[in-house]
């Protein structure tokens, strides 16, 4: 496989050089290592300048690429000069990286739902689906304290194998704290095999901009009992997003707890699927999400992203 990116020996008094201003010191923790957490500002510069310098995305995603030809094709060989056409699949692994910036805004959104269902604040559980060489988790563990657990899944065992070769190497160079109370694992392979995990996340991110869809833009069916609806009860209706495939939404509502928040980009779920444990399997008369918000987040490569904050019912 591809040699991970040089990393210099970085100090933790060399990046530390802000705590986090949105540390809630009210979270029964006690652990002084929260708090020895990088600036945004400075994780996000180490990730996309050093670390994984985007001089070099290129080259990571041709190493994606190939790695699922080959997994396709039952075949060792790949090439990278091959001609893409607009209906080619491959094209759902062909995109850049998300902002770090526009995901802080989103996880922070996110959160503030979070804070407002749960009558006690804890610690959060979140997960990267379709996490890649681990850019995201990595920053997750780096600047945010209230995330007891960081996991991601990745498709491509190349990438996957990226990642976790990344982790111990930050971890030896002390980048990451080998004592925070943020555990981070990463998991290769198809999602449907982690769904397990689904059900004690309380937040999942997709960068799904390129994911598979129906084609189709969400359209909430006519109900009757909205009318009878105070004004404060009506449903945040989302404008645009396609509709992820049949096998995203199977695997997210049959698996995913109720109060769980999945936060997509570019794709929404359809929230009247119901999902092979329901006794109401496509019945419009029982959603099984809501939409809690919608935002348009700057992501240069495709001159923005509306994304949705979704919560499984």
């Amino acid at each position: 496989s591809e040699a991970l990116p040089t990393v210099a020996a970085f100090s933790r008094t060399g990046v530390l050089s802000q705590q986090q201003h949105y540390y809630r010191p009210n979270r029964n923790s006690h652990a002084l290592d929260r708090l020895m957490l990088m600036a945004r500002d400075e994780a996000a510069r180490l990730l996309d300048e050093e670390i994984l310098p985007k001089s070099r995305y290129a080259q990571r995603d041709a190493l994606n690429r190939c790695d699922v030809l080959k997994t396709n094709n039952n075949n060792d060989n790949c090439t990278s000069r091959r001609i893409w056409t607009a209906n080619d699949p491959m094209l759902q692994f062909t995109y850049d990286e998300f902002p770090l910036h526009s995901l802080d805004r989103l996880l922070d959104a996110a959160q503030q739902h979070c804070d407002q269902q749960q009558q006690q604040q804890r610690d959060l559980n979140v997960l990267d689906l379709g996490s890649g060489c681990g850019r995201l988790c990595l920053y997750m563990a780096m600047t945010r304290p209230e995330y007891a657990r960081v996991q991601g899944i990745e498709a491509s065992l190349a990438m996957h194998q990226q990642a976790v070769q990344l982790q111990t190497q930050l971890k030896q160079q002390q980048v990451l704290s080998s004592s925070s109370c943020t555990t981070l694992t990463f998991h290769g392979g198809m999602a449907q095999d982690y769904a397990h995990i689904l059900h004690d996340c309380d937040i999942i991110f997709m960068y799904s901009t390129a994911f598979d869809n129906t084609g189709q833009v969400f359209v909430p069916p006519p109900s009757p009992s909205n009318n009878d609806n105070d004004g404060d009860d009506q449903p945040i209706l989302p404008t645009g997003g396609l509709i992820l495939s049949h096998e995203w939404n199977e695997l997210l509502t049959t698996h995913c707890r109720a109060g769980t928040l999945v936060v997509s980009t570019d794709r929404i779920l359809d929230f009247y699927h119901g999902g092979s444990s329901s006794s109401s399997h496509d019945d419009p008369a029982k959603p099984q999400w809501k939409l809690l918000q919608q935002m348009d987040v700057p992501n240069p490569t495709v001159l923005g992203s509306t994304c949705f904050i979704q919560q499984r019912l």
